[in-house]
């Protein structure tokens, strides 16, 4: 007899996927793949929040010592301007000695260059320059008295501006510059 199978015969296919094992094992690299990912950006998270806290903390001590700086700098000024204002006053104590000598020291050569027979009328003095006016019973005496002045180192630029005869005496007016201490 013939047997006619009526039903069909299932094919055996071979299956091209994985199998329920294969699967576990690919979900579970591709899982773990994610953990080390999720590793890898915590770790580096974790050091530039590191990185972000010390650079905060620098700016922190950047500043505290930039306003220790301005207190210095603020203090440095005051202290620069202190100075100016000493030097000022030691050059005007300086100024001061100089010229408190200059009079005294003037009085003291000019009656040393006097002849006997001059007597002066005015001395007018203005920035260390002098105006001489006097008298004299002679020529000779205000010629002395030019000659004395021309030779002293206390005065220079000696000029006889004029020399006149009146009644008998003898009127003269010079003008020269005075150095309160010449350099010798």
């Amino acid at each position: 007899m013939i047997e006619i199978n009526l039903l069909r015969e299932e094919k055996q296919t071979t299956k091209v996927g994985l199998t329920l094992d294969q699967n576990k094992r690919v979900l579970g690299m591709f899982l773990g793949g994610i953990a080390v990912l999720i590793l890898v950006l915590l770790v580096w998270w974790w050091r530039l929040s590191a990185r972000e806290s010390s650079l905060k903390q620098q700016i922190i001590d950047a500043e505290a010592k930039k306003k220790e700086m301005e207190e210095i700098i603020k203090a440095v000024k005051v202290f620069e301007e202190k100075k100016i204002i000493l030097e000022k006053k030691l050059e005007l104590i300086d100024s001061l000695k100089k010229n408190q000598m200059g009079p005294s020291t003037l009085l003291t050569e000019l009656k040393d260059m006097l002849p006997e027979s001059l007597w002066l009328a005015s001395l007018i003095e203005r920035d260390l320059h002098l105006t001489i006016n006097g008298g004299a019973a002679s020529y000779n005496a205000v010629a002395n008295f030019y000659a004395n002045l021309d030779k002293s180192a206390y005065f220079s630029n000696v000029d006889l501006k004029n020399a006149e005869e009146k009644d008998g005496k003898y009127r003269f007016s010079l003008s020269c510059d005075f150095t309160p201490s010449p350099q010798s």
